[in-house]
């Protein structure tokens, strides 16, 4: 079996019961394994087998069902244009009507008569109802002849209801309806506008992702500068990249050193200095100096690329809350014509109120109960949320994981390379009082110059900054040190055993260090013992604010780790974690999650690392720290690009703010029609208000999701950085 994804656009949805029945029906057909279509992007994602099924036949069942569907991305500006210029058509034609009723009934006479002229009337009415209102023809017949029901039902059915009722009346000289037809397309037409323009501003995240790449590259071939498309330049490469232009792709920097511009991955407004054999992105921006750049990544495993594709998944699947809508929409439809019904004939048959009343209020009760806000409500928050998440570097695969991280109650956090920055780091300088904490580190530091062992980059760094004396005459001793001369002195820079001299003095600080999981330098100088440097890996910056944060949030926070328990109590008081569990290898934190999920609680695992990757897996939420393995990364269900605190403390804040705006959404979506619903059926509002009601359902819950677009981290994670 080859399986094999295709994305595709589909056009000519209108409602969540339309990607339903996509899905429904492409689900039952041999050969498909999974489907996902969103209403708010246009798009669907199909896996199938190669050896059953083509794409071509895809794109077929989904035209069979009566929908459009293509390979290629919609031209969606032509599409928005023609139905901009149906909506204008539209207004014309029904305005002249509708000021013509209003002139009527306060009796202004201020409007030319000949509108209220019935043959104009059904001339303009009649151009609205079937040019206006083809495209609910057109889905309406789509669905019907599948046997079920959407929004172009409703809408086709109301409407043609209040039309037609006007044509027979027009020929009996009873009282017409026309501009209630008319405007009751128009309005449902206008309310289709503005939500197309605004579920836009939801994708917006996205296109500015597109649009980051650069085009082309300048690669050096022969000796010689050459402008290439980037689709033509092969790893291994080298691109020559100009001050203030973009970094075409990923890559190794061979030459030279500058700031970059590295917002569009971290989010972070001030510029990196990179320099030679460090790693740059494609899509970031070089600063004042040239680069030579040799390409690593290209074409889709470009770190831009694969943030594309993991927002594009995130968007395109859906959310358990929104299955849940879509299965109350699917019932919901059939049951307001089955109300409807009930209410025309408990107008017309017991109340004798008329044929007329009992018409307008069946038509009222069939238009304000479209269930189109509802369909919006999930998939246009998920969207704008996962965007916005997007710019700050977090990187959500789906919106079944904002909905579970939103209600997680147990964090469990990976100690090295997660809640530490999994490098050694000086921690504290301790000196027999003969020298200084400065000479202590100089020596030292001179020393390591000359020493590959794993804690000299460590001492090294500490002393950046510092004029360090020439060593000379190295030689290490494996296991214990390195010892060097240093401006004429004898240093021995290493464990207890390399250094023969008196450090009683020391010893108690030396005992308490240890005990914090620190491991001890010790430095001589002539046969003396200088001082002693604590190093150890360090703990993020606020890993502790972070911690106390996810207690606001209610979340019990558990480090684990396959370090020693003295390790890892250490770093767990540093950041004020009281749950550890250490000394567990990687099968043994796949067992820690299982236990921890058969407490029945919802567990968020972080990690970094090659060995995380099944108990990431395993957990209802894992998060990969961009900084950490592939293998970690394509488990997980959220990336940390940058890998930092404050990314963790976004993920966590922003997927509450995103179901609590999804809630809203769907309380709003509701509650038009649990209120509109009764008061139609009851005779309070006529087909034109109700026709309104629901356009504006529609768009106040698109807009209420795009209150997303304005999170900002910082209200809620001034502590977290």
């Amino acid at each position: 079996m080859k399986e094999e994804s295709v994305k595709l656009s589909i056009t000519g949805m209108t409602c969540s019961a339309c990607s339903s029945r996509i899905e429904r029906k492409l689900s039952k057909q041999q050969g498909i394994k999974e489907v996902a279509v969103n209403l708010s992007t246009a798009k669907g994602r199909v896996t199938y087998d190669r050896d059953t099924l083509q794409e071509e036949d895809i794109i077929r069942l989904i035209e069979d069902i009566g929908f459009g569907a293509s390979r290629e991305a919609a031209d969606t500006a032509e599409a928005e244009k023609k139905t901009k210029i149906i909506l204008i058509l539209s207004i014309i034609f029904t305005l002249p009507m509708s000021l013509a009723m209003v002139d009527h009934v306060f009796e202004l006479n201020l409007f030319p008569h000949i509108f209220m002229d019935k043959w104009v009337q059904f001339v303009l009415a009649s151009f609205v109802q079937f040019v206006g209102g083809w495209r609910f023809y057109k889905g309406a017949y789509a669905n019907l002849k599948h046997k079920s029901a959407n929004m172009d039902v409703l809408v086709a059915m109301g409407t043609t209801t209040a039309y037609l009722y006007s044509v027979v009346s027009m020929l009996f000289d009873g009282h017409l309806y026309f501009e209630a037809s008319a405007m009751l397309i128009t309005l449902v037409l206008l309310g289709k506008y503005l939500e197309a323009i605004a579920k836009a501003r939801t994708a917006d995240a996205l296109k500015s992702l597109m649009e980051l790449g650069a085009k082309t590259a300048i690669v050096l071939h022969d000796g010689k500068e050459a402008e290439v498309g980037v689709e033509s330049v092969m790893v291994g490469e080298t691109m020559v990249v100009k001050p203030g232009t973009k970094i075409p792709l990923d890559g190794e920097i061979i030459s030279g050193s500058s700031y970059i511009d590295e917002s569009m991955v971290t989010g972070e407004s001030l510029p990196v200095l990179k320099e030679t054999g460090e790693l740059v992105t494609g899509g970031t921006v070089n600063g004042g100096g040239t680069l030579f750049v040799k390409v690593t990544r290209v074409g889709a495993d470009t770190l831009l690329s694969r943030i594309i594709r993991m927002v594009e998944e995130a968007q395109a699947g859906k959310a358990p809350i929104q299955r849940m809508a879509d299965v109350i929409s699917s019932y919901f439809v059939p049951l307001v014509i089955i109300f409807a019904l009930m209410a025309f004939t408990f107008w017309f048959f017991i109340m004798g109120a008329g044929f007329t009343k009992a018409i307008i209020i069946f038509t009222s009760v069939i238009v304000i109960s479209c269930p189109c806000a509802l369909g919006l409500a999930t998939p246009t928050s998920v969207m704008t949320a996962t965007g916005r998440a997007a710019s700050f570097g977090v990187l959500f695969k789906g919106g079944e994981y904002l909905e579970k991280l939103s209600h997680a109650d147990t964090l469990v956090l990976d100690k090295t390379g997660t809640v530490t920055e999994g490098r050694p780091a000086v921690r504290e300088i301790e000196t027999t009082g003969s020298f200084s904490r400065e000479n202590v580190l100089k020596f030292a530091a001179a020393a390591e110059m000359l020493s590959e062992h794993p804690l000299a980059k460590a001492v090294i760094e500490a002393a950046e900054g510092l004029e360090l004396p020439n060593a000379e005459n190295a030689s290490t001793d494996a296991g214990k040190g390195i010892r060097a001369a240093v401006e004429g002195h004898d240093v021995t820079v290493g464990s207890r055993r390399l250094a023969d001299a008196d450090f009683s003095s020391l010893e108690e600080r030396a005992e308490e260090l240890e005990a914090l999981g620190r491991t001890m330098i010790f430095v001589t100088v002539d046969g003396k013992a200088a001082g002693l440097i604590a190093v150890s890996d360090k703990i993020k910056e606020s890993a502790g604010a972070l911690v106390e944060y996810a207690g606001r949030l209610g979340m019990d926070v558990y480090l684990l780790t396959g370090d020693t328990e003295k390790a890892a109590h250490a770093v767990a008081h540093e950041a004020g974690i009281s749950n550890v569990i250490a000394g567990v290898l990687p099968d043994g934190k796949k067992d820690v999650i299982e236990r921890l999920k058969a407490e029945e609680r919802t567990v968020v695992m972080v990690g970094d690392g090659i060995n995380d990757a099944p108990s990431l897996a395993l957990a209802d939420v894992g998060i990969a720290m961009g900084t950490g393995t592939d293998v970690a990364i394509e488990t997980a269900g959220v990336t940390l690009l940058k890998g930092t605190m404050k990314e963790l403390g976004i993920a966590l804040k922003i997927s509450r703010s995103a179901m609590l705006n999804i809630k809203l959404s769907l309380f709003w979506a509701l509650i038009y029609n649990i209120l509109g619903i009764p008061l139609a059926a009851m005779g309070y509002l006529s087909p034109i208000i109700a026709g309104a009601a629901m356009s504006f359902s529609s768009v106040s819950v698109v807009l209420n999701a795009l209150r997303l677009k304005r999170w900002n981290p910082d209200k809620y994670l001034r502590r977290v950085q």
